[in-house]
């Protein structure tokens, strides 16, 4: 076998330079991570109040806030079917409906987040004992016993935004390296998606045979992890193709450094610092997770915003693809040394 030759070799600084560039990625995804998880605290949860007046219903939410400091946010609502309707359509995340004879209702919903669920009944139920007062508690979104923690949502979409991720990187490996035309762009996209399907109705049919999991939902699951799948790849063929290798940093910086921890999966928006929880609805890992639990766990209601997002980011990645490959195909008739970028569909 031919050994490399000295200009085959990278030089010490750009060796240098990647270790350096590693470090940084690794230190990136430390401090995200840590932020996220090291101490989980409520801050901004919206809760619903209603009362029999909305004299008496603003009271107790300014009573609520006051008590909580910046750990909840209320909002008074006319009675107890406008209360529970904003927590099944995930605008609250419970809601206090104040009762005339010392009797109240709190309902919560598990699926949005048990540790949020828990540490709202516990807020409430204190305040409600040092005021003499009696509190149910009702469940609008439980969950299944073969989803105790609702974690579900979350590990789909990190396995599929994953293997998007991953399905590019290697594809970029087995490209063949002879000149074609800037359509391949759009071969490489199609073959993705395809890839994207097959993987997400396959992670799909997994959890449902193997464990027991989005009963009655596979249809809508394998086609909202699909998605998650495509868009993901797509950014990814975009991020490779405009900066090379460092593009590959660019996709774990997107997707494993900010996107796992701002999710929502592991620990829900409202108990993230505000940076985090601020972005995380916004990435695909987070619209990802919302898409899915509300799928399965909210009768499929708020499902515009995180469509709205995967779509986004499925088409500024495919926008993305192919106009780096139609500009690189246009130059590479003057410059012969992009021909395996273009052959790449880069």
């Amino acid at each position: 076998m031919e050994e490399p030759t000295t200009q085959d070799r990278p030089d010490t600084r750009t060796i240098a330079g990647a270790l350096v560039a590693v470090v940084v990625l690794q230190l990136l995804f430390a401090f995200s991570y840590i932020a996220a998880f090291h101490d989980p605290s409520p801050h901004g949860v919206p809760l619903a109040v209603a009362a029999p007046t909305e004299e008496a219903a603003a009271q107790v939410a300014q009573g609520l806030e006051r008590e909580g400091g910046d750990a909840v946010t209320t909002t008074v609502v006319a009675d107890e079917s406008a209360a529970t309707a904003r927590v099944r359509d995930r605008e609250a995340a419970a809601a206090l409906v104040v009762g005339p004879k010392k009797t109240d209702r709190l309902y919560i919903a598990s699926a949005a987040g048990v540790s949020q669920a828990q540490a709202i009944e516990a807020r409430i139920r204190d305040a409600e004992s040092r005021q003499g007062r009696t509190l149910k508690v009702a469940d609008l979104a439980p969950l299944p016993s073969a989803d105790s923690r609702g974690t579900t949502p979350f590990y789909l979409v990190l396995v599929m935004a994953f293997g998007g991720y991953l399905g590019v990187t290697v594809l970029s490996l087995l490209a063949s390296p002879q000149a074609s035309r800037g359509r391949r762009a759009l071969q490489r996209l199609g073959a993705m998606a395809a890839y994207a399907v097959i993987s997400g109705v396959a992670v799909t049919l997994l959890a449902r045979a193997a464990f027991g999991l989005v009963e009655g939902h596979v249809l809508a699951v394998a086609a909202a992890t699909s998605l998650v799948g495509y868009a993901t790849a797509s950014v990814a063929i975009t991020l490779q193709a405009v900066f090379g290798t460092a593009g590959t940093g660019l996709v774990i910086l997107l997707f494993v450094v900010l996107g796992n921890p701002s999710s929502g999966g592991a620990v829900p928006y409202d108990f993230l610092p505000g940076w985090l929880g601020a972005l995380g609805p916004f990435l695909v890992n987070g619209a990802g997770v919302d898409l899915v639990r509300n799928l399965v766990y909210f009768d499929g209601n708020a499902l515009a915003r995180p469509l709205a997002v995967l779509a986004v980011w499925a088409l500024a990645g495919s926008i993305g693809a192919v106009s780096v490959s139609a500009a690189r195909y246009r130059r590479s008739g003057d410059d012969p040394d992009l021909a395996p970028a273009v052959a790449a569909g880069l």
